[in-house]
Formats: structure tokens, C-alpha cells, sequence
């Protein structure tokens, strides 16, 4: 399903039509998996035609489609004119919490242990719409923010309408998205100014073996990245893209990696301290009343292991440098953990 908007066609978010399909959030939650290790595609593919079947029923039953269509413009033309999600979902308390940090460091956990300190049971709630789906990565990206506001306004709409829907009042706001932390201060904006920051940290070594694990990527091969990492080429200017293709996917994730952390620790610095909590990997199981909610972190188990075979210590260390020249100093030891 695409909207003409503004001379554009926008395409509806995946998040959106499974909301407007009917699909039981329990579903989405069972077929992905809490850890993402153990993505059931045949029933993911199952949800994506319930969910299109159902939002092509809403659609024949033209008052109800026009009246969701009506809302959700309303809502879009709020976020456009500058308003804030809390105001255009209707949101009447001020307590949000944005969990970021790099894939596969913890967030997933994290997120859990935040929806259970609200007595919210995070298998009630959309997948798609709390973690790591909506809005979509590429909008999150500050090279991308002026060509792609209105499509980020839609897809921020198409949230907003899902809050109004779904979400208790009164109830604090939680949402995990790993694209936040490349455009801090925007997004800090978005959520009226007050959201705490929860940011999960991992030595670079495991977070990547892990992420390589769940996508079956071969660390050692240098086809089939995610596309993003390319970006490093023109943000660090140090190599042509025929170079750059040419490294094995262990150095392209550090470049990725290089970028993120680049990105959140500028974006952090915009903040006050008191909205922002590390919580390190590797050190989860003290972190449980380092923020402003008390978790419980008992459950957390880590243990110290050998790095990957494939582990280079120098260009681990070049990768942590290169952020280190580029962030306050006050962030240096939050990394300076992880030189091998």
C-alpha cells in the first residue's frame, strides 16, 4: 500500500499493516524470537500475508479505511508543522525511554527489563512498532534527514496512530531503536525534548561475531553486508569504493561500527548527563539501579570467552580510534575497555 503525498508516493510501513491487519502481537514476537537467533520464516512470511489480507479487508470496507486514512493525515500533517510525537499521539504523561547502542549489545535484554519495570508485558505490544523496525533505519541517518522528512513524518505518523491505538495512558513510553543514536539530537526533539537514553555498549569483537552468527554472513567473505556500511566510504574518505568492496566483512562491521559510535557519542554530548545510561555488556549484571528505573538484571549471565578466530587486534584498535578522535574526551573510557 503507497500514499500520494506532497508530489511524492510514500510507501506504509510493514509495522503499520500488520497493526491495521490484525495481527496478534504475540505472533509477530513468536516467529522472530526475543534474541533474533531463531527467526522462523515460514511463519514470518505467514504474518506478512495474514497481515496484507487483513489490511486488504480494511481497505473494501471504505468508511472505516477513510476514517484510519483521515486520522493518520491529521496526525502527519502535526509532525510535519513541527509537533512532537507525545503531542500529536496524545500522550499525557512525560516519561519516555529510547533504548540505542550497536546491534547485538544488549538492547533486546535491556528493552525487556524496562517494559517489565512498567508492569508491561512486552509480547502484548507490536514487534514492529517497538523494536528496531519503525522508522525506518535509512530515515534515522543524518545524511538522509532533508531529502526523506516527509516520508520520516508518515512513517512517525503511522506510530503515533499505533500509540493512540495500543499504548496505556498513564504508562511510560518505551521503544528500542538502534537508528536513533545516529541523529541524537533530532530525535531528542521528536520525543518532546525530555526522553532518558538508555545506551548499550560491547566490546566490538562479540557484538559483530554475533550479528555475523544470526545472519549466517561469512566474517571472512566480502559480499552480502548490509548496504549501510558502504557509507564508510564517504564518510571517512580513506579508500575508493572499489577498495573498500574489497575488504572482508570483519573490517566492513567495523567500519559500521566506526559510524554508529561516531554518531551516538556526538549526539550523547548534545544531552545532559542525567538523560543517559550506559549499561556495558559486560557488565549488565551491575548496572541494575544505574538509571532512573531500578531492573532486574538477575538474570543476565556473561562470561569472559576467547575472541573469534578471526579477530584482528590492530584493526580492532584502529576502528576504536578512529571514533575516539572524533568524540569528547569525557566518552574515551566508555571504549577505551574494549582496545584489545
Amino acid at each position: 500500500m503507497k500514499l500520494f503525498l506532497d508530489g511524492k508516493i510514500h510507501p506504509l510501513h510493514e509495522a503499520y499493516v500488520q497493526h491495521l491487519g490484525g495481527i496478534r502481537p504475540e505472533d509477530g514476537w513468536e516467529s522472530r524470537g526475543l534474541s533474533g537467533h531463531n527467526l522462523q520464516r515460514d511463519e514470518f512470511d505467514k504474518l506478512t500475508q495474514q497481515s496484507r489480507q487483513g489490511f486488504n479487508e480494511l481497505v473494501i470496507d471504505k468508511p472505516r479505511f477513510k476514517a484510519t486514512m483521515d486520522r493518520l493525515m491529521s496526525l502527519y500533517q502535526s509532525l510535519k508543522a513541527g509537533g512532537t510525537i507525545p503531542e500529536a499521539a496524545g500522550l499525557n504523561h512525560p516519561e519516555i525511554h529510547l533504548v540505542i547502542g550497536f546491534m547485538r549489545t544488549g538492547g533486546t535484554y535491556l528493552f525487556k527489563q524496562l517494559m517489565e519495570s512498567c508492569g508491561l508485558d512486552h509480547h502484548r505490544f507490536l514487534q514492529k512498532m517497538t523494536h528496531d523496525s519503525l522508522p525506518s533505519y535509512h530515515l534515522c541517518v543524518t545524511e538522509f534527514a532533508q531529502s526523506h522528512a516527509l516520508e520520516l513524518s508518515l512513517e512517525l505518523a503511522e506510530y503515533c496512530q499505533w500509540l493512540q491505538d495500543c499504548w496505556p495512558q498513564d504508562t511510560p513510553l518505551i521503544q528500542k531503536r538502534i537508528g536513533y543514536g545516529h541523529d541524537i539530537p533530532r530525535f531528542n526533539t521528536l520525543f518532546g525534548g525530555q526522553p532518558h537514553w538508555w545506551v548499550t555498549l560491547r566490546d566490538p569483537s562479540w557484538a559483530i561475531d554475533s550479528f555475523f552468527k544470526m545472519e549466517n554472513m561469512d566474517p571472512n567473505n566480502n559480499q552480502h553486508f548490509p548496504p549501510f556500511w558502504q557509507m564508510a566510504v564517504s564518510r571517512f574518505g580513506e579508500q575508493s569504493a572499489e577498495e573498500w568492496m574489497q575488504k572482508p566483512n570483519y573490517q566492513k562491521a567495523l567500519d559500521g561500527w566506526s559510524m554508529y559510535h561516531l554518531d551516538m557519542f556526538r549526539g550523547l554530548a548534545s544531552l545532559d548527563p542525567s538523560r543517559y545510561t550506559f549499561i556495558p555488556f559486560e557488565r549488565t549484571a551491575e548496572m541494575a539501579d544505574a538509571g532512573p528505573k531500578s531492573l532486574d538484571f538477575s538474570g543476565f549471565n556473561y562470561s569472559d570467552k576467547p575472541r573469534p578466530d578471526y579477530f584482528d587486534a590492530k584493526v580492532q584498535n584502529q576502528a576504536i580510534d578512529r571514533v575516539l578522535k572524533g568524540i569528547d574526551p569525557k566518552f574515551h573510557a566508555q571504549l577505551e575497555a574494549y582496545r584489545a
